[in-house]
């Protein structure tokens, strides 16, 4: 009993003299000791995080997908009743081109099939990765911080170049290839009839990470 009478006693005399001043200096310095050891003990992956590259300097080389990805990426646009076509596009920082290496179009989209193809085939070379337009460009720079970007059709760099196919497509949903943040080295593209609904932007956002991160690891680092 007196030694809880004692430690009562001790508690009082130290609430006494414990300030706000001293209780926020008191909690600050328990706050900075607490950051301090556990930078220290994920300091591997801190320093992983911190290193690792948002561009892959090397870039990819493949001139078509695997049989694999293409069924999985055909399986996905075929379960939906908004998505109308799926395009996957590396990116050449060195040379500042994006070029497409697969495309896949609904076969009821027969009409938008031929616009794109007769596009494909007046085109010369490939489009640049960067332009002068500003919005292409923020765009370019999310994907590549591991963003998911869903905005209309009409503002993109498909709809200028190919007005005729902006009757048939209304938005467009993209994530990066990866879609994480680092090595980014190219885009999948979704191209839908209307703007996704919050379940369906939900759905897409999965569906666009799965596919890109397959893309990546099958197929990207084969080279």
């Amino acid at each position: 009993m007196p030694n809880l009478v004692d430690t009562v006693s001790n508690i009082q005399k130290f609430l006494n003299v414990l300030t706000w001043k001293k209780l926020i200096q008191l909690l600050t310095f328990m706050l900075i000791i607490g950051l301090t050891w556990a930078t220290y003990e994920n300091r591997e992956v801190i320093y992983g995080f911190a290193s690792q590259k948002r561009i892959d300097p090397i870039s990819p080389h493949i001139v078509e997908l695997s049989k694999a990805t293409i069924l999985e990426i055909n399986t996905v646009a075929q379960r939906s009743d908004n998505i109308e076509a799926v395009q996957v596009v590396l990116a050449d920082f060195q040379k500042n081109e994006r070029f497409i290496i697969y495309t896949y179009i609904k076969e009821e989209e027969k009409v938008l099939r031929d616009i794109w193809a007769k596009y494909s085939s007046s085109s010369v070379g490939n489009m640049a990765l960067f332009t002068d337009n500003v919005a292409d460009n923020k765009v370019v720079v999310d994907l590549i911080n591991g963003e998911f970007i869903c905005r209309l059709y009409s503002d993109t760099i498909n709809a200028r170049i190919s007005p005729e196919s902006a009757k048939y497509l209304k938005f467009t949903c993209a994530n990066g290839i990866p879609a994480s943040y680092g090595r980014f080295t190219g885009i999948i593209l979704l191209y839908l009839k209307h703007q996704p609904t919050s379940e369906e932007y939900d759905q897409l956002k999965s569906a666009t990470r799965i596919l890109s991160t397959h893309i990546f690891e099958n197929d990207l680092n084969r080279r």
